[in-house]
């Protein structure tokens, strides 16, 4: 199990049985991200991982999701069969080539299906995540009951309110326990634009460490200091920059993360700091 950078849930890669799935497509093509659920009781992202991957069934979606983790089946260059069948009508332009699954994993309770919380929460992680990636608005996330008709994901066909839900937490900006609002904003780096969490406190824009991995950064944890690191191969928070110690004043933790000034950040790198047209610039 790992991390999949710009995503807070475990990740897992089981590549499906090729049968499962078609041919390339340009990541500029993907349009819809299709929502799913598997009609199974208690399974597991893993489990449906290894099935597709071992098992030839001419079936399958992108991403599959439960309580804990998720598990990415099928690439997302290549067309997951995942919402399109020969002959079906169809409600919209969404299609197997310009879209991706995602298959949450079900229970069932009383003789009904039933999507639990936690893993509805992990799927609107998953989805903002493939929003952010490929600039997927709310709108076009829909699910295959919004393709075709099938009554799929069924627990929230029956119930709406349950969908309208997911809807709402996929387009409002996450809270975090302590009250801050987190929000993506574009930064440049070094002449590379990329999106990043960050919070507006007091005035002053915080930026999430974490987020400078999209910029080809490396961060995490110095064993041997007991330091954070930043390192470009490329209350005060100490971190390491390279090979130098640096202590970070006003860094604030919100949820496990760590959120610097972004003129403190580029400081100590050595770098200035620039605003022009709505995005911020670290540079030389």
């Amino acid at each position: 199990m790992a991390y999949l950078k710009g995503l807070d849930l475990p990740y897992n890669s089981m590549l499906s049985n090729a049968s499962n799935y078609g041919g390339t497509r340009a990541l500029s093509k993907i349009k819809y991200i299709v929502v799913h659920y598997t009609a199974n009781d208690g399974d597991t992202d893993t489990g449906n991982g290894s099935y597709f991957g071992r098992t030839a069934v001419g079936a399958g979606a992108h991403m599959f999701v439960d309580e804990d983790s998720c598990t990415q089946s099928v690439p997302f260059t290549r067309v997951a069969y995942h919402c399109e069948t020969k002959g079906m009508k169809f409600k919209c332009d969404c299609r197997n080539a310009n879209s991706i699954g995602v298959e949450m994993c079900s229970d069932k309770v009383n003789g009904q299906y039933v999507i639990t919380r936690q893993t509805m929460l992990n799927t609107v992680k998953v989805v903002k995540y493939l929003m952010q990636q490929y600039n997927i608005p709310a709108d076009r996330v829909i699910r295959h009951y919004d393709v075709c008709g099938k009554l799929c994901p069924e627990p929230w066909v029956r119930v709406p309110s349950e969908w309208t839900e997911f809807k709402r937490l996929i387009a409002e900006p996450e809270k975090k326990e302590d009250g801050e609002v987190v929000e993506t904003i574009n930064i440049t780096v070094n002449g590379k634009q990329i999106k990043a969490d960050a919070i507006v406190k007091d005035g002053r824009t915080f930026l999430n460490l974490r987020s400078l991995e999209n910029a080809g950064f490396e961060v995490g944890f110095d064993n041997a200091t007991k330091m954070r690191r930043l390192d470009n191969k490329a209350d005060e928070l100490p971190i390491v920059v390279g090979n130098k110690d640096v202590y970070i004043a006003e860094a604030v933790n919100i949820k496990g993360y760590n959120y610097v000034p972004i003129r403190s950040i580029a400081q100590a790198m050595g770098k200035s700091i620039d605003y022009k047209d709505g995005i911020v610039s670290i540079k030389e």
